[in-house]
């Protein structure tokens, strides 16, 4: 998985941010291991978070070594402006192919009360090439 990790860092100058958010199941099983509901992947150049309810924190330390697991609590606006102003982000990407417009409404009210928040930038096809490039284990 830290492969997988490190090319998908490299794609991040080349889209302009300085994080992405991953919130597609099949991306983010691949790039975690995490096979459970409810989540979201936080990748920076220097983290790697699954955030995921009660539920699945558990299963989410077994099964994604690579990250570090953050427990989240009711609906996405609750926690996501805490969590993102722990970050010092200008630019924070989120996959626009698998996110409904309710979704990014969501995120962006969250992150509008936080100081010097990080514009929302939308990213489309940062893990789908990744994942089409078979590694001998696959």
């Amino acid at each position: 998985m830290n492969e997988r990790l490190e090319k998908l860092r490299q794609k991040l100058p080349e889209q302009g941010v300085d994080a992405i958010l991953i919130s597609q199941p099949e991306n983010l099983r691949y790039l975690s291991g995490f096979s459970g509901g409810e989540a979201f992947l936080f990748i920076s150049q220097r983290e790697a978070i699954l955030t995921t309810d009660f539920r699945y924190v558990e299963q989410a330390e077994g099964q994604a070594p690579d990250f570090r697991v953050v427990q989240i609590k009711g609906e996405t606006s609750l926690w996501f402006s805490d969590f993102i102003s722990q970050f010092k982000l200008h630019r924070l990407g989120f996959e626009s192919q698998g996110l409904c417009f309710a979704g990014y409404q969501e995120l962006q009210r969250a992150i509008e009360g936080v100081k010097e928040a990080a514009e929302l930038i939308p990213c489309r096809g940062l893990v789908e090439p990744l994942r089409t490039v078979k590694e001998q284990g696959e």
